[in-house]
């Protein structure tokens, strides 16, 4: 298994507990991460499931060969980089099954000054609808296996809520997307960021 991007500390302890639990064949666990192209002078890092960094490449994409891994995931990354099919491509070429993640923020609220000036900060390059996410996959040479959308849990609305006041608003915005979400799905999509997830495999 392998992930691109700069993983979470939490995400691998995730994926290397999962690994030591299961009672299937396990495989080594890498991440690759891609400096964003503003920064693209900075080097390129590979770390290991044991968070020690293995060494430095200079090559565009993944160095292994082809089909070098069972999964390969892409979690917010395609967002950040000019040529998001070009980048699934190559996970495709070295991983049998892609998963993707990333924001759809081609809606009302993310056009607000302050949330686009916050998206340019981080570096999203890409404001992506559920459509325009499909098309990449396609352009990937891949297809939709499954797919899924989530406006976010408590957990995550209520992170910096440090205060009763902010909890409470953190909930009362949790119970409100989570309901429109539920009743409407397209109309949530058009109004606020939800995040999209699919598995992709070859296409037939």
């Amino acid at each position: 298994m392998t992930s691109y991007g700069f993983p979470t500390l939490g995400f691998l302890v995730a994926l290397s507990t999962a690994a030591a639990h299961s009672p299937c064949r396990t495989v080594p666990l890498r991440a690759v991460e891609r400096t964003a192209p503003r920064n693209r002078h900075a080097p390129r890092r590979v770390w290991h499931s044991d968070f020690t960094k293995l060494s430095a490449h200079a090559s565009n994409f993944y160095p292994d060969g082809e089909g070098a891994y069972e999964l390969g995931i892409l979690s917010h990354v395609l967002e950040h980089v000019p040529d998001p099919a070009a980048l699934l491509a190559e996970a495709a070429r070295a991983c049998d099954a892609v998963l993707v993640e990333v924001p759809l923020e081609a809606n009302l609220s993310a056009r607000r000054a302050f949330k686009r000036e916050h998206s340019d900060q981080v570096g999203h390059l890409q404001r992506l609808d559920r459509a325009a996410a499909r098309a990449i996959v396609a352009r990937a040479g891949l297809q939709v296996a499954c797919e899924l959308e989530d406006p976010l849990g408590l957990a995550v609305q209520r992170f910096f809520a440090t205060t009763p006041i902010a909890r409470a608003r953190a909930t009362a915005k949790w119970a409100l997307r989570a309901g429109l979400h539920r009743l409407a799905p397209g109309l949530a999509r058009r109004l606020f960021t939800v995040h999209y997830a699919c598995l992709c495999l070859p296409a037939a």
